[in-house]
């Protein structure tokens, strides 16, 4: 009996804007060397169609291992013949991915076309709220996709179909280490040493701002949580206990001190 060949795994990291994914995107590099390809596009907004990501990997499914790409989302052909196809996203705290996006918007108001005199809850309304009070921009947005757009239980059954990695940005350490624990051969390695780049704000989120991102980013706090059960249930599986988990989360942090390490 003729034994059927494995397909071999290409991961695809969904690269949501302030997501820590510049960060991942040098680890991968680190981890998957030539098979790995970061895309970078002045028109990242416009998000690949299916047909895309299919023609991508018809004439690349030999070599690629890893594809990182800000117009990425789940719009995925994950039942191509050519490949084992996984995809991985990385979800921050809502308020705090908007804050984060509102200062890097002002530190690039010259090519962002936001004006340096707008403030953090001008910058909410004019670019989280649509007509009808429906907001857009969203991180669950940018991972659901432009055609298919996937809801959270949509999203949740490709997680429990292990097609997608969904984990919370604040909680990277435990997550870096669990994918070395579940796919060892992919990801040998993950350790970085941290840079410290100063802290991007010191004003505290005003309150009536932090109430209408609420208001606008209801699905994100919804997909954010989602990101932090499919990670509690994922350490759950590779470690014994919370403690063991801490532990882990540590020993990787002081791994990354080693020279060897990519400074991030």
């Amino acid at each position: 009996m003729q034994e059927t060949l494995k397909k071999p795994t290409t991961w695809f990291h969904i690269h949501i804007p302030k997501t820590g994914g510049t960060s991942l995107r040098k680890m991968l590099a680190d981890n998957f060397g030539d098979s790995y390809f970061s895309a970078f596009s002045l028109r990242d907004h416009i998000k690949l169609r299916l047909a895309d990501i299919q023609c991508i990997i018809s004439s690349h499914w030999k070599w690629l291992r890893c594809y990182s790409d800000h117009r990425l989302s789940l719009e995925l052909p994950f039942d191509t013949d050519l490949v084992d196809l996984k995809a991985l996203a990385f979800i921050r705290e809502p308020v705090d991915q908007i804050v984060s996006q509102y200062h890097f918007q002002q530190s690039n108001a010259n090519r962002e076309k936001v004006s340096k005199d707008t403030n953090l809850h001008e910058f909410v309304e004019s670019r989280y709220r649509k007509k009808g009070g429906r907001a857009y921009r969203l991180q669950i947005r940018r991972l659901a996709g432009i055609t298919q757009n996937k809801s959270i239980a949509d999203i949740s059954e490709l997680i429990a179909q292990k097609k997608l990695l969904l984990f919370p940005l604040d909680q990277f350490d435990l997550a870096c280490v669990v994918l070395e624990r579940l796919h060892p051969l992919e990801f040998r390695d993950l350790r970085y040493t941290r840079k410290n780049k100063g802290p991007e704000r010191t004003v505290e989120t005003p309150k009536e701002t932090e109430s209408l991102i609420r208001e606008l980013a209801g699905p994100d706090f919804r997909l954010y949580a989602l990101a932090q059960k499919t990670l509690a249930q994922a350490a759950a599986k590779v470690f014994e206990s919370e403690l063991e988990q801490t532990q882990a989360a540590t020993n990787f942090r002081n791994r990354g001190n080693s020279k060897e390490a990519s400074v991030l």
